[in-house]
């Protein structure tokens, strides 16, 4: 392509992606790149940059990851009944809580919790704001580290495999590979866009582990064709409660929504609010999905090991 004259080469369209840090009146920065070849080219073309799949898979991967993880013990502690309730009403919630960030955005031109936080509530705030920031995503990357650790338990407890493997050292190894080459990595790219396809990824092996959740949990989760008699619909005190700080915590996609916002095509509140509902209407999906597997109460288990899903 020639950049001064404005000639394009055939089968080299050029794809506009926004990057934050402009000075148009959007905020957002247009800047040219050339399309790939090949498989690259096909999977821009199915997942574009700041569209509404890049928006919907990188949200739902945020939700998805801890959710599908740790609603079975939400589902236990409120009940099955209660706690769809509280599914539908903390989705909701959701959506409207980015939609009224993104409407802040729009009408201050300040695009982080930072910056809305000083200039709504003046100074001192920023320094508040980012604080609670840092704990909770430095909290929410040890909650990950150690569920890793976890899980990875009965695989390397084996008796096939080499004792340091089997030993807690091994256990130890393993995760912190994990940790840099499968988290670590991730953190580096600048935008956020760039994850789009890590985060289709994970989005369709939580897929196929909830298919195989459904598939056992309706072979095993019945007693002659019937639901079990031990299930809870509705549980009341404390305990449900517990249960829905579970499902709140699950549903806290906003640390990235700033920047998914700033990258976005055409960046609006209301295209934002849209984009968060479809995603969160596939997690709600997903997790409805589920329910046979804790009607079944994790396969016949009890309630000791509800907070054990994998």
């Amino acid at each position: 392509m020639d950049t001064e004259s404005g000639n394009i080469a055939p089968g080299n369209d050029p794809v506009v992606v926004p990057e934050l840090g402009s000075e148009n009146g959007s905020g957002v920065k247009w800047r040219r790149t050339s399309s790939g070849m090949g498989a690259l080219r096909c999977f821009t073309n199915i997942i574009p940059y700041g569209g509404l799949l890049s928006t919907t898979f990188n949200l739902a991967s945020a939700t998805l990851g801890g959710g599908v993880i740790s609603l079975a013990a939400g589902f236990q502690m409120s009940g099955v009944a209660f706690s769809i309730i509280l599914l539908v009403l903390v989705t909701v919630c959701t959506v409207y809580s980015v939609g009224l960030m993104m409407q802040a955005v729009e009408m201050t031109g300040y695009n982080s919790y930072a910056e809305l936080s000083k200039k709504l509530f003046g100074r001192g705030w920023d320094h508040f704001t980012v604080v609670l920031t840092w704990l909770f995503t430095f909290g929410t990357c040890v909650g990950y580290v150690i569920a890793i650790g976890r899980l990875l338990e009965p695989v390397l407890s084996d008796p096939s495999l080499p004792e340091f493997w089997r030993s807690e050292a091994g256990n130890r190894a393993v995760t912190s590979a994990i940790w840099f080459v499968g988290m670590f990595s991730l953190s580096l790219p600048k935008e956020i866009n760039s994850l789009r396809y890590a985060s289709a990824v994970g989005v369709i092996c939580i897929y196929y582990f909830i298919a195989c959740i459904v598939v056992h949990s309706v072979q095993h989760g019945f007693r002659g064709g019937k639901l079990r008699d031990d299930v809870a619909m509705f549980k009341s005190g404390n305990g449900a409660i517990e249960g829905l700080s579970i499902f709140m915590f699950s549903y806290l996609c906003h640390m990235n929504c700033f920047s998914i916002f700033g990258e976005m095509r055409k960046p609006s509140a209301r295209r934002m609010t849209l984009h968060t509902a479809c995603s969160m209407a596939f997690v709600l999906h997903c997790v409805h999905c589920c329910r046979l597997f804790w009607l079944r109460r994790l396969w016949g288990r009890g309630d000791g090991h509800c907070s054990r899903v994998l």
